[in-house]
């Protein structure tokens, strides 16, 4: 498959020319940094393996009354947070993206200051620190493994809350693992256009009695 502007917008018809015109500024920025926010390989495959595997969490979201919440846990370069942000109502979403390295912070910071963003607030620190807030999805790609993931944020979570987490070949393992120290439903989503590419999607999560 071709990795262009034009195949993200066909996988993703309700992406607006506005907004492509952003990603693919949002994407030169990412080529352009001076420091590593993807793999050298993947600088050549942003759109669909960045981008495109980003927005597959849209159809996950359910809209309420109230704005939606939604944490994205180590992003990194902006990721899954940024294109879910530019591509989603920004009075009905709002995200709050926790990252620990400054330079990937500040470089997050630099995009929605310069991409005009009004519904991300970035968090320079360790998920563990953040208090006093609690969200209605809790996102991470490429960050750790699920039960790490789960101990890291569980004071965040509400009891309706919906993790969505991008997992790879090992996510079955990752599973059986978690089971040992919680209880949870889920399901796994396969990438069609990717294979090993997965999101976890977990809910009722408790910590098991032990």
């Amino acid at each position: 498959m071709i990795d262009s502007s034009d195949q993200l917008q066909t996988l993703n018809p309700y992406v607006s020319r506005e907004t492509i015109k952003k990603l693919s500024d949002y994407r030169d920025s990412i080529i352009r940094a001076k420091f590593n926010l993807v793999s050298k390989k993947d600088k050549e495959n942003i759109w669909i393996r960045h981008f495109h595997d980003s927005l597959r969490l849209i159809k996950f979201f359910e809209k309420n009354d109230k704005k939606i919440r939604i944490l994205d846990i180590g992003s990194g370069a902006g990721l899954p947070g940024l294109p879910l942000s530019m591509v989603l109502d920004k009075n009905l979403f709002e995200f709050v993206l926790c990252e620990s390295n400054n330079k990937k912070a500040n470089f997050i910071k630099d995009c929605c200051d310069r991409f005009d963003i009004s519904n991300v607030k970035i968090i320079n620190d360790r998920v563990e620190n953040i208090k006093n807030h609690s969200f209605d999805y809790i996102i991470s790609r490429a960050t750790a493994k699920i039960n790490e993931i789960f101990s890291m944020s569980y004071h965040l979570k509400k009891n309706s809350t919906v993790y969505l987490l991008h997992k790879g070949v090992h996510v079955v393992d990752e599973i059986n693992s978690t089971t040992k120290y919680w209880k949870f439903d889920y399901n796994i989503h396969e990438n069609n256009l990717e294979k090993g590419s997965n999101i976890f999607e977990a809910k009722n999560i408790i910590k098991s009695i032990t």
